[in-house]
């Protein structure tokens, strides 16, 4: 099969459901402070989130905005790449559907718990499905979920960081993360299926930030 790698400019925004245990049996979910609901924007650092594994597209912006639900660590987002291509920048790609050089990319992300011993937060992306559609010739689709580490979210500030790390093309460095029962949850990675064959396993490397409406830490 031919191998590409799928470059974006974007927000990988967001995390399925649930969040983490802190001890063994016990469960609590992160605590946000302050707990009142809040708007963020979202940026990539300047060097692109990278996608490996499926198809070679590289988009150039990706403005996202997203929400924070009052007291939860969890949210949604929403993300427009523009000016994507692939084949050398030779082949514009645009979401189905979507306004010229723009594919609209929607999901939800939680806090959850990377590591019950050292008590390390990331953030979880949990991905609708989304389509980049490159002329006649490639249409990528791209489902499935997203593991970040959350950098420092024990720090009160207005903008965090997310570190998202590949360890192949097709294989995320952080696969697996723990539920509020302490259940340690494997497998997460994104799919992503060219011309409608079988879905196979993606992944993205980017250093990613939010920027919310006020200061805010998580309580872990």
């Amino acid at each position: 099969m031919r191998r590409f790698k799928l470059l974006g400019l974007a927000l990988m925004a967001v995390f399925i459901a649930a969040v983490a245990v802190v001890g063994t049996a016990s469960a609590a979910l992160p605590k946000v402070l302050p707990e009142a609901a809040k708007n963020w924007t979202g940026a990539s650092d300047g060097g692109g989130i990278v996608l490996l594994g499926s198809a070679d597209i590289t988009c150039t912006e990706a403005p996202a905005t997203g929400t924070l639900e009052a007291g939860k660590p969890l949210g949604t987002f929403h993300i427009e790449f523009k000016n994507c291509t692939t084949e050398g920048k030779a082949i514009k790609c645009t979401g189905l559907g979507d306004a010229a050089s723009v594919v609209l990319t929607l999901g939800t992300w939680h806090s959850v718990f990377d590591n019950l011993t050292t008590l390390s937060a990331a953030i979880l992306l949990l991905f609708e499905p989304v389509h980049y559609n490159c002329s006649a010739l490639v249409l990528v689709q791209v489902t499935g979920e997203l593991l970040c580490l959350w950098l420092e979210p024990t720090v009160s500030k207005v903008t965090h960081l997310f570190h998202c790390v590949a360890t192949s093309s097709s294989v995320q460095e952080d696969e697996r993360y723990f539920n509020e029962a302490g259940t340690e949850v494997k497998g997460v990675n994104l799919k992503c299926a060219v011309n409608e064959a079988t879905a196979a396993g993606c992944t993205e490397l980017a250093l990613w930030s939010q920027t919310f409406s006020e200061a805010i830490t998580m309580d872990i």
